[in-house]
């Protein structure tokens, strides 16, 4: 462990944050933290940094810190590394890093001096982020926002296809009825025409037909057949043009920009 957040020189008041506690905190950190004396002997890890990269704190520890960075690298990424250190400056960049498992992710490190009251260095602090992760974060969001975005898509699609679907199929539904009395009114006219015909006495079919166009009320029937045909045939149309204008959407025929009519 990391011999600063040594607790023996602290006393047990709970009301001092002590530097047990901050040890915890190091154990809990949700980055890869890593710290090394001043000659870059490292001398503690924390979980973070074992999931990260494979590596547990036995492995590590007592390692020298340009052992690791070379994982980063050829020789000349430690000096780029170095040279700001031993300034006393902080170092800042991204590397590429290769973990135990074989895989290989990127990382945003930076290290640091730690300095002592009177400015001495007395050892180096690392801090690593998964800039993989934020990608993976990202990517989630985005593919977040664009299933929100399509199911209202759908939505706004289904609401502009179901009202003229619905008419559509009571207009049919009323055709197809008034199709079914019309064609059995036929049916008895053709009977009437073939007793005619045969010099029968029609008058029980004329009776028969009459009593049905009463029934079916044949002259309302006659009478709002061609508007339900005609309002059947508006929807079918509406909903071509629905259709036509997702096409539009989603495959442009005209290729390069174009004036377009944001209303529409």
């Amino acid at each position: 462990m990391y011999p600063a957040l040594d607790s023996s020189t602290t006393d047990n008041s709970s009301s001092e944050f002590r530097p047990a506690a901050l040890a915890d905190v190091f154990d809990q950190f949700p980055e890869d933290f890593l710290f090394a004396d001043s000659q870059g002997a490292i001398l503690y890890v924390n979980p973070s940094f074992e999931l990260s990269t494979g590596y547990q704190s036995g492995q590590i520890v007592g390692k020298s810190l340009k052992e690791l960075v070379k994982n980063w690298g050829d020789g000349k990424r430690y000096a780029e590394i170095i040279l700001p250190l031993s300034k006393g400056e902080t170092w800042r960049g991204i590397v590429v890093e290769s973990t135990t498992h074989g895989s290989v992710y990127s990382r945003e490190v930076t290290v640091q001096p730690v300095h002592d009251g009177e400015g001495a260095v007395v050892g180096f602090a690392a801090m690593a982020h998964d800039t993989n992760k934020d990608a993976r974060d990202d990517a989630r969001i985005l593919q977040s926002q664009k299933m929100e975005a399509i199911g209202q898509l759908a939505s706004g699609i289904a609401h502009e296809i179901n009202t003229p679907t619905q008419y559509i199929g009571d207009n049919v539904l009323f055709i197809q009825e008034t199709a079914s009395h019309v064609l059995a009114l036929l049916g008895q006219y053709a009977q009437l025409l073939d007793a005619a015909k045969e010099g029968n006495n029609p008058q029980a079919l004329m009776k028969e037909i009459e009593e049905k166009i009463e029934e079916v009320d044949l002259e309302f029937l006659l009478e709002e057949l061609p508007g339900a045909i005609e309002r059947t045939l508006e929807g079918n149309q509406r909903v071509a043009e629905v259709v036509r204008a997702m096409k539009e959407f989603a495959h442009p025929d005209a290729e390069g920009m174009s004036p377009f009519d944001l209303n529409r």
